[in-house]
Formats: structure tokens, C-alpha cells, sequence
């Protein structure tokens, strides 16, 4: 049984739009004034909500503007109940985020049709999303098993092959299977940061508060150089790619949490060595204005999509998987970005097909 609100305070009409709707079988709670009508929206979390406009206390755009702050109460369909409507009352109602208008008088056909229409579609916008979500979380789990699997498996296979091979394999050889072990433990730690830093994120220990005042005051020159070394480790390998670093203002400061914002550059490098074509290079360009510090990774890759480029920065999203298989679990440019923001800085990517890819971000300067 679906549960519907009424919120108006004429109870003449009030009492009709309740005895219609409870003789088509729905649950009904009424209102007579906005402030009321808020808090029972708050308690209830009715299945739609029919709502006058004009109203003594609050309003019926007050409602729904109340309403819509609120995350619980913000996908309630909402339906204004008014004497009459121009465009411009409609066009402000829609804005806000208002489903429908039903203009005074109307019948009960119109109104049990317009209330059924907005469960109807609200039911379907569910359905749709739980399967969405369903899929979402079924391809994380292969995401996941996939990327942690895959280091453990070639840890074990190497230190197996040098445990039983260790008299008939050459220089050369061992060198080989040292390489791809060391590799193979790269990758696991950093998938493993990247869950760390993830997790901290969302306990809310990673923080603008947090670092100020826990935070080191470190030269940006040192995170740079530092996060060029660790991408070029646990970067896919890249044949003849060179890292290009102009720095400007070599000893500015920036407060910070040294390991995340270190990680936050990692990524985003990481980022740029694996689509960046093998004799090019990455330039890296930092300078600092207006009281900001301004780091620029720049590929000369194949570009993001424009229809992709908006998705770049959603968690476990990824760019072309298909053609690079070892991007990870798509936190990389996601988790940078939110490091970032951690630290009060802002990151944007602009990208140009066939030209390259840019991500800029800046960071408040120290002192």
C-alpha cells in the first residue's frame, strides 16, 4: 500500500483529496500547514506528496525546498496542489525539483491518474537502479578478485620457479623472474595504498581539518620527484617514455600529509606513463600564483572521449579497459582527486583526441 501526503490548509478540500485517495486503497497522511507537512515528510518518508502552494507559515516552495536538502526525503515524487498556474510558477516549481502540477478544481480521475503516473515511474526509476547497482557491484567483484589475484599469482609462480630452478637457471634468467617478482609486489602494494587511503577517506581520518592540523609543511619540489620515481616503479612498462619536470618556485610549501598527497601524484603520473605512447614523454610543469600551488601532468596519448571524459573521475570507472589491462581497480584518478581535495586543492582534467590528456590541480600555498 503506497502511503501519500497531503499538505493543505484548506480542510474542506483537504478532507476530499483524504476520502478519495483512502477509497482507491492508499495510505494518507495530512497536513494543514507546510511546517507540519516537513516534519511528517521527515518522520514518514511517504511514497509521493501532494502539496498547496500557498500556505500560512511556510509555503509550498518552502516545502519542497526543504524537502529537497534533505538526502532521505530529497527523491520523494512531489506534485503542487494550486488555484493557478503560469508558466513562470511552472518553469520555478520544475527548477526546484517538483514532478507535476495539478491546477484546482480538478477530478478524481485526474488526480488518482497524476498520483499513479508518478508512482509508475518512480517505481521504474528503482527497478533501474537496482539493477544498475546489481551489475555494478557483480563487476566490482571481478574487478577486484582479478587485480588482487593477479600480483599474488605471479608472486607465487616466480618464487616457486627460482625455489625449484635456483641451480639451472642463468644470470640472465634470474634477473628475468627478479624482475617480475619485484613487479608483482609493486602492484599489490599499490593496490594496497590504495585501499588505505580509501578507507581513510571515507572514515572521514583524511581530512582539510585533519591536516592542518596534523599536517607536515613539505617543499612541492620533494612530492613531485618523489611521486615520479614510485609511478615510474608501479607504472605498466612503457617503452621510451621520458618524465620532462619544469619547476618553478623550487622550495615553495605546501602543507600537507606527505604519504597521501605523494600517492595523490603517483596516480595521477602513473596515469599519464600508461597512456602516454611508447618515445614520448610526460611533462610536468609547476609553478605558483594567487596564493596557489600549480601542478600540470601533461600525455601526448590518444585522448579521453568526450561522452568518458565526466566519468574519469568516478570510482572503478575506467577508460578503454580492453586495450589496458592492467589499469588497476579505476580508483587511480578518482582517489587523486579526492586527495586533493583532501588537502583544500582543486583537480581538472582537460583532454583533446589524438593530441593528449592534461590534469592540473592546484593546492593553497603554504605560509
Amino acid at each position: 500500500m503506497s502511503t501519500v501526503l497531503v499538505i493543505e490548509d484548506e480542510q474542506a478540500l483537504r478532507e476530499e483529496i483524504v476520502a478519495m485517495l483512502s477509497f482507491e486503497g492508499f495510505s494518507v497522511l495530512e497536513a494543514n500547514n507546510g511546517e507540519f507537512g516537513i516534519q511528517l515528510a521527515f518522520d514518514h518518508l511517504p511514497d509521493i506528496i501532494l502539496c498547496d502552494i500557498s500556505m500560512p507559515i511556510r509555503d509550498g516552495y518552502e516545502v519542497l525546498q526543504a524537502l529537497q536538502e534533505n538526502p532521505q526525503t530529497v527523491s520523494i515524487p512531489f506534485i503542487f496542489l494550486t488555484a493557478r498556474v503560469t508558466k513562470h510558477d511552472m518553469r520555478a516549481g520544475m527548477s526546484m525539483g517538483a514532478d507535476d502540477y495539478l491546477t484546482k478544481p480538478f477530478t478524481p480521475d485526474e488526480l488518482i491518474g497524476a498520483i499513479r503516473g508518478r508512482l509508475t515511474r518512480q517505481a521504474a526509476v528503482r527497478q533501474a537502479s537496482a539493477e544498475e547497482l546489481a551489475r555494478a557491484k557483480e563487476n566490482l567483484v571481478r574487478l577486484v578478485t582479478h587485480e588482487l589475484r593477479t600480483p599474488v599469482i605471479s608472486i607465487t609462480t616466480v618464487s616457486e620457479i627460482i625455489s625449484r630452478q635456483m641451480g639451472n637457471l642463468s644470470v640472465k634468467q634470474t634477473k628475468q623472474l627478479l624482475d617480475d617478482l619485484v613487479y608483482g609486489s609493486q602492484r599489490l602494494t599499490h593496490l594496497i595504498d590504495q585501499m588505505v587511503f580509501l578507507t581513510q577517506l571515507e572514515a572521514g581520518y583524511l581530512g582539510l581539518d585533519a591536516i592542518r592540523h596534523d599536517g607536515h609543511h613539505m617543499p612541492i619540489a620533494d612530492i613531485l620527484t618523489a611521486s615520479i620515481n614510485k609511478a615510474r616503479q608501479s607504472a605498466p612498462k612503457n617503452n621510451g617514455v621520458t618524465v620532462r619536470v619544469d619547476t618553478h618556485d623550487y622550495e615553495v610549501m605546501a602543507l600537507c600529509d606527505p604519504p597521501a598527497l605523494k600517492h595523490a601524484y603517483i596516480e595521477i603520473i602513473k596515469n599519464a606513463l600508461m597512456f602516454a605512447p611508447d618515445n614520448t614523454e610526460v611533462l610536468i610543469n609547476q609553478w605558483s600564483a594567487n596564493g596557489f600551488i600549480w601542478v600540470s601532468i601533461l600525455d601526448h596519448g590518444a585522448g579521453i572521449p568526450a561522452q568518458q571524459l565526466q566519468k574519469v573521475l568516478e570510482q572503478f570507472h575506467q577508460v578503454n579497459r580492453l586495450h589496458h589491462e592492467q589499469q588497476g581497480l579505476g580508483l587511480g584518478l578518482p582517489l587523486a582527486y579526492r586527495l586533493i581535495q583532501a588537502h583544500g586543492g582543486t583537480l581538472e582534467i582537460d583532454s583533446v583526441i589524438n593530441k593528449g590528456t592534461q590534469v592540473t590541480t592546484s593546492l593553497p600555498m603554504d605560509g
